[in-house]
């Protein structure tokens, strides 16, 4: 430095003291600015159209010992243009020599030069950072010029600025300019910085809950996730949690949560062989997959603890069980094509769904009190107070027998004994709430003392489904582990639907009537399922030697099944009306457009009657009650139709029976991708108590559009089990081999007598008593 220069850097010194500092610090002290004021520099085609710019009084560098430096820092930085004029001349802060700009594109800014440290460059700073920075002179002097950061991921543009150990980024935008340091400046950098993964940071660092095992960091939200940065195993560490893994791990706590802090980058996972493709990223505790493909494309699920190990061992989502489709938490994992129990148990296939559907049941088994009579029934759905008789509101006796089927093929599937030991539990309840004439209400609750049929259980409250479906579960069962109590139970059953013959022709064609309130309405599924009711009572009778009643027995099924063919089948449709309405005298269907999975109940059931096989039955089916992404709706004439696992699995059933896998595939693929599967971490699961299976009822098909509406968490029905279990497996015969029936009667065309009440039973058959 030459001495003229010296004497008049002195002079400044000496003129900034005597002022007590006040030069010191106004000339790069700006004016706020605003969340929207940070300027950006022009284009360089803007900049060569702007207009001729106006002589600067003062010029760049003015009373520094080296010009040359502010002017290649103004220039390097757009000039005029950009900068505009400078507002004084160079003068000392905080140790830098620093010149104030204004009047140009970037608004208020400041060029900085650490000259005693002899640095060979001058920086630029300017806007909300340039003010950031006066208010934080202990970062240093900038180490390069501040400039425009990669455009983000999220159309963010904005501006970067680099100090020894810190980086300032910050953009119109957003609300105000963040900091990053150290080890989560580094990691940013890898990731691509703004225009990587995160982009723009929203925040600077703030301290993070302490993992489980005592770590402890901090985190940064950006836009695109959340930097972790903590310190482990003697060393710093950052990691970026983003997407779908940053919600699922936001969801469960973040790094308070039972996974902890992030102990490396988000990596592919290998596809699985069910060509499901995603992601994963390894936790303290565990792993997050997020799978990116598929039904289950944007969700994220939990591995850790005890089931961890087992899954990696078994090859990860490239192995047997595919990626997961449920969290841990609740002690079991559910895959693609398994479950994993913290207790070791690994299953795949249609065993692991079998056992969590059969565990369910067991769940809603009352058990509290070995001598209340409603010991071993099933409630309908959940309870959360299972050990509080009167918080079970829901004892259907239908579904009860539908669960006992569940549990004994549950049972068959996994060969635990558990399941088929609470299937006797089951029956042994039914048979004590049996009502003295023979018939079950169709809906009980429990009380302290013992059942109580539901309020709105009248007169009418007692259809011939309830009755049959508890019979025909009875008889699975089997005859030689019946008890007495059972078979008489199976007789007084088989008695009372006998009283509910309200049609009988000459030709031997009978009906069972469900609603005394209208006399001539006959339903398909009441008859379908009485037939094997009375089949099973004729099949037990026979065996325990009562040869009339059994001869009895199968007379009513034989003309249950031919008043079927000859009013309930539509040959028209290739199925069966809901109804047949016979007090006109003329079969008719229901009339008002809504079908139900009841048309096809012959199908499913597999009945020895008309049109069952016949491939019409299933492409009605299709065309009629199936969706275009396969679900199968219970009425599809209603505004809003409700998509139905029941009704698929029901209907799926009937399909593997027609030989039409593509319509049953369909359906229960549905079923997967519906999210109605009661598993961990579902909705359904953390609304309900975290009880684990069970699927719910509905979700609302919404052809307007709008958000989708479902069921309530607590619309589970036990019978749903028993036939998702029935569809995996491939099929369910529901058909009972017996060679007592009398040989088929041609079923009558000719139309019936009017009635204008029921008519008696065909005199060639005893009156029941």
């Amino acid at each position: 430095m030459n001495s003229s220069l010296r004497h008049l850097r002195n002079v400044v010194v000496l003129g900034f003291l005597l002022l007590a500092g006040a030069l010191l610090l106004a000339p790069v002290t700006a004016a706020a600015s605003g969340p929207d004021a940070t300027p950006q520099p022009a284009p360089a085609a803007a900049v060569g159209a702007a207009p001729a710019p106006v002589a600067c009084a003062t010029q760049p560098g003015a009373n520094t010992s080296d010009p040359s430096l502010f002017v290649a820092a103004y220039e390097r930085n757009q000039g005029q243009v950009a900068l505009g004029c400078a507002t004084n001349t160079a003068h000392w802060w905080q140790g830098l020599v620093v010149q104030d700009f204004g009047g140009g594109q970037f608004g208020n800014a400041a060029i900085f030069h650490d000259e005693n440290k002899h640095e060979a460059m001058a920086y630029i700073l300017w806007g909300r950072t340039l003010d950031l920075y006066v208010a934080n002179p202990q970062w240093g002097p900038p180490v390069a010029d501040m400039e425009q950061a990669p455009v983000s991921p999220f159309g963010t543009a904005g501006s970067a600025a680099t100090f020894n150990g810190l980086a300032v980024f910050d953009a119109a935008r957003l609300e105000r300019p963040s900091v990053l340091r150290g080890v989560t400046q580094t990691k940013f950098n890898a990731l691509g910085s703004t225009g990587g993964l995160l982009g723009f940071p929203l925040g600077n660092g703030q301290f993070a809950a302490k993992s489980p095992a005592g770590v402890e960091g901090y985190y940064q939200t950006f836009e695109g996730g959340t930097m972790y940065t903590f310190y482990r195993n003697g060393e710093w560490s950052a990691y970026a949690v983003a997407g779908a893994i940053q919600a699922k791990h936001n969801a469960i706590g973040g790094s308070g949560s039972a996974l902890g802090f992030p102990v490396g980058d988000e990596k592919e996972a290998l596809a699985s062989a069910y060509g499901t493709q995603g992601r994963f990223q390894e936790f303290e505790s565990g792993h997050i997959y997020a799978p990116s493909s598929g039904a289950l494309s944007g969700s994220a699920f939990v591995v850790s603890g005890a089931i961890l190990p087992l899954y990696l061992g078994s090859g990860g989502p490239a192995g047997t069980l595919g990626f997961p489709v449920s969290d841990d938490f609740g002690c079991l994992s559910v895959f693609e094509n398994g479950s994993i129990k913290c207790d070791g148990a690994v299953r795949v296939g249609v065993e692991a769904k079998a056992a969590i559907e059969g565990d369910y049941l067991l769940s809603t088994q009352y058990r509290a009190d070995p001598a209340h009579p409603g010991y071993g029934i099933l409630n309908n759905v959940f309870s959360p107070l299972a050990t509080d008789p009167q918080a079970w509101s829901w004892i259907v006796p239908r579904e009860n027998g539908m669960a006992i089927l569940g549990l004994v093929l549950a049972s068959e599937l996994t060969g635990s004994g558990d399941y088929r030991m609470g299937a006797d539990l089951v029956a042994e309840a039914l048979v004590r709430l049996q009502q003295p004439e023979g018939y079950w209400y169709n809906q009980y609750r429990l009380t302290v003392t013992g059942f109580e049929p539901a309020p709105d259980n009248n007169g009418t409250g007692r259809s011939p489904t309830q009755t049959a479906e508890v019979m025909m579960a009875l008889h699975k069962l089997g005859y030689e582990a019946a008890s007495d109590a059972r078979k008489q139970a199976m007789q007084k059953g088989a008695e009372w639907l006998l009283t509910k013959a309200a049609y009988g022709s000459p030709q031997g064609d009978w009906l069972l009537i469900y609603d005394p309130g209208v006399p001539g309405r006959f339903w398909t599924h009441d008859n379908a399922y009485a037939y094997w009711a009375l089949v099973g009572a004729a099949d037990w009778a026979g065996q325990s030697g009562d040869a009339a009643a059994s001869a009895r027995y199968a007379a009513a099924a034989r003309g249950i099944l031919a008043g079927i063919d000859a009013f309930l089948y539509d040959a028209n449709a290739g199925a069966w009306r809901r109804y047949a309405d016979l007090e006109a005298g003329v079969p008719r269907g229901a009339g008002d457009g809504a079908y139900d999975w009841i048309n096809y109940a012959p199908q499913m059931l597999d009945l020895p009657a008309r049109g069952v096989g016949s491939a019409v039955v299933g492409q009605w089916m299709h065309a009629t009650l199936q969706q275009g992404d396969g679900a199968v709706v219970a009425s599809p004439a209603a505004a809003n139709p409700l998509k139905s696992p029941g009704s698929s699995f029901q209907a799926a059933l009937a399909w593997l029976d027609l030989g039409q896998p593509d319509f049953a595939a369909s359906a229960l693929d549905w079923t997967g991708k519906s999210q109605l599967w009661c598993l961990p971490g579902s909705a359904c699961w953390l609304e309900n108590s975290r009880s684990t299976g069970g699927w719910v009822d509905w979700v609302a098909a919404n052809p307007a559009g709008g958000a989708a509406e479902r069921a309530p968490s607590w619309q589970r029905f036990t019978d749903t089990s028993f036939y998702a279990m029935a569809a995996w497996s491939g099929g369910y015969s529901f058909a009972i081999p017996f060679t007592g029936l009398p040989a088929p009667t041609v079923a009558s065309t000719v139309p019936p007598t009017p009635m204008l009440a029921p008519a008696p039973l065909p005199t060639t058959t005893p009156t029941p008593t």
